[in-house]
């Protein structure tokens, strides 16, 4: 009887390292799992953004280099904002992608329906807006397409603004799916991953806010399009 109750509580312990052990490799699997996860949500957005970066290329070759409007609300949107239907279904860019899921990015919590937003500066709501391809400045490179805004309520009406340097200020908001970074398209149909260089940026969920020493800001005022270009930025 001794011995058995020995053979008992070694056992016991026994259980316990193990489950020990469990727990600890769980800990180290675990976010090297969700860092795997979020690695591929971020391969499928950067794909997302690419695909509607070439049709927004597409509708321009094929209306005599006219931009498809940014906006939403407008007659021949890109999207087109209703109750009754999918957004996207009623846009002028649906012909060219007939396949909903592109136009979400999959860590997207809020908007159903959308994700992406278009540079206010191409043919959108920016005063001096590119409304044709040969309008907007080197747009092989230095201007940015397509990109994830935030909207806490999920409409993401018309076009993403950005200020224009030397301002400080926040128009629309970076959204916050990707941790640290985002997912950014440019006019000549490539599109990045890109690392934000200040935790505010998306942090700054209100429109309005005033960052005038973010990088972010500066980069984005950089890629968006008019003059002047802030310094210390990639271009």
């Amino acid at each position: 009887m001794v011995k058995g109750r020995r053979h008992n509580a070694f056992t016991l312990v026994e259980l316990l390292v193990v489950i020990g052990i469990i727990a600890v490799l769980l800990s180290i699997a675990l976010p090297a799992m969700s860092t795997a996860k979020e690695q591929a949500r971020r391969t499928v957005c950067l794909s997302n953004m690419r695909q509607l970066t070439q049709a927004w290329m597409s509708y321009a070759r094929e209306h005599g280099g006219r931009l498809v409007p940014a906006g939403t609300m407008e007659p021949g949107s890109w999207v087109n904002d209703c109750t009754a239907c999918m957004s996207v279904q009623g846009g002028a860019l649906w012909s060219y992608i007939k396949d909903p899921r592109i136009y979400v990015c999959p860590d997207d919590l809020l908007n159903y329906d959308r994700t992406y937003s278009i540079n206010g500066y191409l043919n959108g709501e920016y005063r001096d807006a590119a409304r044709t391809l040969s309008d907007v400045r080197q747009p092989d490179t230095g201007v940015f397409c397509f990109v994830e805004k935030y909207d806490p309520l999920g409409f993401n009406e018309n076009s993403f603004m950005c200020s224009v340097y030397p301002s400080g200020q926040w128009v629309d908001n970076i959204a916050p799916w990707h941790r640290n970074a985002g997912i950014v398209s440019f006019c000549d149909g490539h599109a990045v991953v890109w690392n934000w260089a200040d935790a505010r940026t998306v942090k700054t969920l209100t429109p309005g806010t005033v960052q005038r020493d973010n990088p972010d800001l500066r980069q984005l005022q950089a890629w968006f399009g008019p003059n002047p270009t802030p310094p210390g930025v990639i271009r």
